[in-house]
């Protein structure tokens, strides 16, 4: 009984692998094709650089070609919804040496960043690290305070990331104490370009895991057109889109934001990167 028993495990766990490996496998032939239809029409498009890190799907190699492009100045990033630092827009860049702010409103994700990398208030000047519900009452507050720790005193930073899951738009438009080069923000890829809506703003909202969060991609380029910024990019799987200042898009492409637009693939969010992530090199750097 107890072979069979560590024989149906074995055969459970290669099945569970083989299915993995299939998966993985369709998830590659599907960027592949799309990325190719993309680089028929626009050779030197953003996303075709995309690969993941540590970030949701491929935004960490739009980011590297982004700042590749238009160069950096300071190094100084702020993630609004860094989650459990495993998979984010800015990890990958901590580790290329530049600092930031992580914010998150779940407890328990700055908990257990907090313990897994050992975190000590005011031991270092390369992450600052925030337990918040932010809304646009309190989100310059909020950043003031952790800037300070990182003893960062200009207003120019080179990167913000905003994925709130609800108030994305309200609070990225209210923030006011930092101007940012490049910023992300998460986009309701359910609604197609022509689609202006966004949700009620309501400083309670938490999200339901339903379709009512965030905002329509045509809505948030409306209000980063105002504040002279322009879409240069969106992920492969329609969950972020990036907009460059105005005044650093000299190097970059232009093409309409209709053009740009990616439709929701959430599916393409679970490519692999390797082993499963962890924040033991984010803990050698910070501390060591």
């Amino acid at each position: 009984m107890i072979r069979l028993i560590k024989y149906l495990r074995r055969w459970l766990l290669s099945d569970i692998y083989h299915n993995e490996t299939a998966t993985q496998s369709l998830i590659n032939r599907e960027i592949d094709e799309i990325l190719s239809e993309i680089a028929r029409n626009d050779e030197n498009a953003l996303i075709l650089l995309g690969r993941k890190v540590y970030s949701q799907c491929d935004e960490d190699g739009i980011i590297e070609e982004i700042f590749n492009r238009i160069g950096t100045t300071n190094k100084t990033f702020i993630e609004i919804g860094c989650g459990q630092g495993l998979e984010n827009n800015t990890h990958y860049l901590l580790l290329k040496g530049w600092k930031g702010i992580w914010i998150d409103g779940s407890k328990d994700n700055i908990r257990f960043i907090k313990n897994q990398i050992g975190y000590r208030e005011g031991r270092n000047k390369k992450l600052s690290i925030a337990h918040s519900y932010v809304d646009r009452d309190n989100i310059n507050q909020i950043l003031k305070e952790n800037l300070v720790q990182l003893a960062h005193e200009e207003t120019t930073i080179d990167f913000l990331s905003v994925d709130i899951d609800g108030n994305d738009l309200e609070v990225l438009s209210h923030i006011n104490v930092v101007n940012a080069r490049l910023i992300c923000v998460e986009y309701n890829a359910k609604f197609p370009p022509s689609i202006h809506q966004t949700i009620k703003y309501d400083p309670t909202h938490r999200w339901q895991k339903d379709d009512y969060q965030g905002s329509s991609l045509a809505a948030i380029h409306l209000v980063m057109e105002s504040q002279d910024y322009t879409l240069v990019s969106c992920s492969i799987a329609g969950t972020n889109a990036f907009f460059v200042k105005n005044e650093d898009i000299a190097h970059i492409d232009v093409l309409p934001f209709e053009k740009l637009y990616m439709p929701a693939r959430y599916h393409l969010c679970h490519k692999d990167s390797g082993l499963p992530a962890s924040l033991k090199f984010l803990k050698n750097m910070l501390y060591n």
